[in-house]
Formats: C-alpha cells, structure tokens, sequence
C-alpha cells in the first residue's frame, strides 16, 4: 500500500466534516436569520457544538429534534446524534 493511498481516507473524512459544518451554518443562517460561520459550529463524537448566544442555544435545545430531523435529511450521511 503506497502512503497516498493510506492517507487519502484521512482527506475524505476531514471534507466530510468541512461540509457538515458548512451545512449546519447554512441551515441555522436560513433559520434565525443571522449569519453563522462554520468556524462558529465543531462536530466530536457526532454531536454538533454551536457557538451562539444564550438565546439562540435555547431556541436550538428546544427544537433539537426537528433540526437535527431536517439535516439528516439534507445530509444522510452525516451521522449527527445532538445539537449543544
């Protein structure tokens, strides 16, 4: 096995992850009508952390399910459990 080879599922998984993260901020930037950068928004152990105020963090514990329902939907191979 040549290293490119190795390392090119590593690349994959880091891309991934970029574009949930860009599909999250879009999808909370539709919602509440503020801008949210993917910089604002980290994913670990498929649980999605948004940097946000405590307004809005409330909001988004409220309706977790209903969010986390829609980007499963725009992202079906995003395995997002939770929204903090």
């Amino acid at each position: 096995m040549h290293i490119s080879q190795f390392l090119e599922k590593f690349k994959r998984v880091g891309l991934r992850e970029i574009a949930a993260r860009e599909a999250i901020a879009h999808f909370l930037s539709e919602h509440y009508r503020t801008p949210f950068a993917p910089k604002d928004i980290s994913i670990k152990n498929a649980v999605a952390m948004v940097k946000a105020s405590p307004a809005v963090k409330n909001d988004i514990f409220i309706k977790k399910q209903q969010f986390i329902a829609s980007l499963q939907e725009k992202l079906p191979g995003t395995p997002l459990r939770d929204i903090r």
